[in-house]
């Protein structure tokens, strides 16, 4: 793995194939922790050799998709003035828009951080420990709300699957379609046909 040096800054910024591979592992922690979670895109990654805080301090660039709805009720929860911005001012290039920061409070970050390092602890590009993953400057980008359509949907098809019973045929059997029986469909097996 290639690490870059930047010596005016004393940041190590780590390469491409690291930062994708660190944006998985991330995605897939986030989408277990937290509901509101939608997606991950990491922009880069830069590690803090020289700090002057005790530890590797790692910090991400990127922008974290989450729901709209958590991100309206996070919003007057965290007593912010005004009305909910949104993606108004958000603009991925320029990196301007609500960052993670503004929106939450020191303990939710405190809980994302812990996903962050966890997941690059695992990934483990350098051979120190990293005492802190600095997330609060990670813009957000508000989708709207799919998972209630989601949740319906689910529950339509688990209700179909268990009122389908998938049995086989017996042998000598093959399924002709299906046929209801006290409510619950079973597969209407017919006898084979001898040529």
């Amino acid at each position: 793995m290639e690490l870059k040096e930047d010596k005016h800054y004393d940041f190590l910024f780590l390469d491409y194939k690291f930062t994708k591979g660190l944006e998985f592992v991330i995605n897939r922690l986030m989408s277990r922790k937290f509901d509101w979670f939608n997606s991950f895109k990491l922009n880069s990654v830069m590690v803090n050799t020289m700090s002057p805080w005790e530890g590797i301090h790692v910090f991400y660039l990127g922008v974290l998709n989450v729901d709209e709805n958590w991100g309206k009720k996070m919003w007057i929860e965290e007593g912010q003035y005004g009305e909910f911005p949104g993606n108004r001012d958000y603009d991925f290039d320029k990196y301007s828009g609500v960052l993670l920061n503004e929106l939450l409070g020191s303990k939710m970050i405190s809980e994302i951080s812990e996903v962050f390092n966890f997941a690059f602890r695992g990934v483990r590009p350098i051979e120190d420990e990293p005492r802190v993953s600095r997330v609060g400057r990670l813009l957000l980008h508000f989708d709207e709300s799919k998972k209630e359509d989601n949740l319906q949907e689910t529950i339509k098809r688990v209700l179909k699957q268990q009122t389908e019973l998938k049995e086989r045929c017996w042998k000598g059997y093959t399924q002709k379609g299906m046929k209801t029986m006290f409510g619950k469909r079973y597969p209407n097996c017919v006898k084979k046909k001898k040529k």
